[in-house]
């Protein structure tokens, strides 16, 4: 069906644009934690039988990814700012020339080859052997407390480290830390990684796939149109993959490639000494440039969604997610991708503009201002709260404090009066409690006070039996 201006209406509702065309900010670049050459600087450090053993690990894909070209923080802006609004958890959709595409677990699996099944159900803890509870960490660095990731590439290529099944370990402590789990941009060992690892078949065999891929969907979705309105983006997690998963896609992006770091963040650590050293001259990135055009023409070859070996789309159970929601437009989406509909612009609409954005910043920072307002409202009605009962303790010590008085002087005057008068043993005072302190009512705890005084009162009582007697 065809709308009056000429151009085709999609036959089912579909997913909006999350910024309106053109409108899409202009942004800088991505910066992601994982940097370009850490793969391949970790694995020069080592030697061809160490690389072999990674190689058949479910790590071994990542040795074919060193070769390929490095993430475009330029690229990866530009793509980000062209997202298709979807409320499913776990998915991200983006549009290039015309043509959506879907990020998922299941293709941030096929293109990574990281193990991205579902995380093994807990077994009973076994009870702990305190001999056998020592910290791993100790065993694999020693005295050291904190240990970046530089650090361990420069022991594996000196050679401190001999022991072969320590330096495989270092080694896969190295690509979690720095290219699958990055959350720095100076990475350093995990004390958890470090004590998973005491068994290395265990350690990988976990899913690591998953845990990046939830690190990173998160990061993407958290970035709304006003963060994605800042020049520099931080992601966290595998960041290469989602350019991965494009330019599988999109093969005419590769068709252009340009030698350096000018085309995005590569090679800006943003951090400190302790980042790992980048092999300037011999990364690839992808032109953005030629992205864009590529982009603006409209007219290349997309897959909207990478085909298995089967040649198939369908999400393997391994892959789905319980807590997933349902969206209607994305369903009616996959549907016409399986008919091999010919998508273009003019099927997605809406957005927000540069302005609708301005306006939604506005808006927010004046939320956090009354937010601000009223917690320095809450907290002046606390400090009133605490210093009213303070008072009241005080005046309650000065109370108590005038019933121990009374009580010593009627407790004298009955030693007194036993002195003239022989009588049978007679029932005598305890012993007068000390006098309270007064106390912080903000930091500390006292008896309640409808205890103190009827501990005063029958204290009192007592004493007048005694004077009577």
């Amino acid at each position: 069906m065809e709308k009056p201006d000429g151009t085709r209406r999609p036959p089912c509702r579909l997913p909006e644009r999350l910024f309106a065309v053109g409108e899409e900010p202009a942004g800088v670049r991505v910066t992601p934690y994982h940097k370009a050459g850490a793969i391949r600087e970790i694995l020069n450090a080592l030697d061809p039988a160490e690389v072999d053993h990674i190689r058949s690990s479910p790590f071994g894909r990542l040795i074919e990814i060193a070769d390929k070209p490095s993430f475009s923080g330029r690229f990866g802006r530009y793509i980000l700012s062209r997202q298709l609004k979807v409320f499913k958890k776990h998915e991200a959709w983006f549009l290039f020339a015309g043509k959506p595409i879907r990020f998922s677990i299941r293709e941030f699996a096929m293109v990574t080859g990281l193990n991205c099944s579902k995380f093994p159900k807990r077994g009973k803890k076994k009870s702990r052997n305190f001999m056998e509870d020592k910290p791993y960490w100790g065993e694999l660095f020693r005295s050291l407390r904190e240990v970046p990731v530089s650090s361990v590439v420069k022991m594996l290529a000196k050679k401190t480290v001999v022991d072969r099944d320590i330096r495989l370990k270092y080694a896969y402590l190295a690509l979690v830390s720095a290219v699958i789990l990055p959350t720095t941009h100076a990475p350093r060992i995990s004390v958890e990684y470090a004590e998973m690892i005491k068994d290395l078949d265990t350690f990988l065999a976990h899913p690591w796939g998953r845990v990046s891929f939830e690190m990173l969907i998160s990061s993407i979705k958290e970035r709304k149109e006003v963060s994605l309105l800042q020049n520099t983006i931080a992601l966290k997690g595998f960041v290469l993959a989602l350019q991965l998963v494009i330019v599988e896609c999109v093969p005419a992006l590769t068709e252009v490639v340009q030698d350096g770091s000018s085309s995005g963040s590569d090679g800006e650590t943003g951090g400190d000494d302790n980042t790992l050293e980048m092999e300037k001259g011999e990364r690839r990135n992808i032109s953005p440039g030629h992205a864009r055009d590529t982009d603006a023409a409209g007219k290349a070859i997309v897959e909207s969604i990478l085909l298995d070996a089967n040649g198939e789309i369908t999400v393997p159970e391994v892959y789905q997610w319980s807590d997933d929601e349902d969206d209607g437009s994305v369903s009616n989406m996959v549907g016409l991708i399986e008919q091999r509909y010919g998508f273009s612009n003019d099927c997605f609409v809406g957005g927000a503009t540069i302005q609708d954005v301005i306006k939604m910043r506005e808006e927010s920072k004046a939320e956090i201002d009354d937010f601000q307002l009223l917690h320095g409202s809450i907290s002046t009605i606390q400090e009133s709260s605490n210093g009213f009962t303070e008072t009241i303790l005080v005046n309650i010590n000065e109370v108590f404090g005038m019933v121990q008085d009374k009580a010593r002087a009627i407790k004298t005057l009955s030693d007194q009066i036993s002195k003239f008068t022989p009588t049978p043993a007679v029932a005598t005072v305890d012993s007068v409690p000390p006098r309270p302190k007064v106390v912080n009512a903000g930091t500390q705890t006292i008896d309640d006070s409808t205890d103190i005084i009827g501990k005063a009162i029958n204290f009192a009582n007592r004493s007048s039996v005694i004077s009577t007697d």
